[in-house]
């Protein structure tokens, strides 16, 4: 069982596209916390939508004008098919602007699945920051 548990969430890894670098666009409201997203990793629905677990976070580069913050905590999952609104366990990211600070900022995280070992257990995010 644990072995069709470890190849359903290798599939849906797959699916949703946690292989290596993404470069993704926010634009964020100055001297406000702003959500930067919600990620999750799951089971299929015939495993019962479960969260595979908490993901480790590594900060590959840091903001320059603002921080970020991560918090493992309980949100709906989303785009899963049969799994669509149900709820689950994932890390909310948050990145804050310094005060004051209007223009453009990036930063980079690595998220990675803990007890996979293929390819796909890791995520690299980079995101380019305008500050309004």
């Amino acid at each position: 069982m644990r072995t069709l548990l470890s190849i359903a969430l290798a599939a849906i890894l797959a699916a949703t596209h946690v292989v290596n670098a993404s470069a993704e666009t926010l634009t964020a409201k100055a001297n406000t916390v702003n959500s930067v997203g919600f990620f999750y990793f799951y089971s299929a629905l015939g495993y019962g939508c479960n969260t595979a677990g908490k993901p480790k976070v590594r900060i590959l580069r840091e903001p320059e004008h603002g921080t970020l913050r991560t918090e493992w905590r309980q949100g709906t999952l989303g785009k899963a098919g049969g799994c669509k609104g149900k709820p689950g366990k994932g890390l909310a990211v948050w990145y804050t602007p310094a005060k004051g600070y209007r223009g453009p900022d990036k930063f980079r995280f690595l998220m990675s699945v803990p007890g996979f070992g293929s390819a796909t257990n890791s995520k690299d995010w980079g995101f380019k920051v305008t500050v309004e």
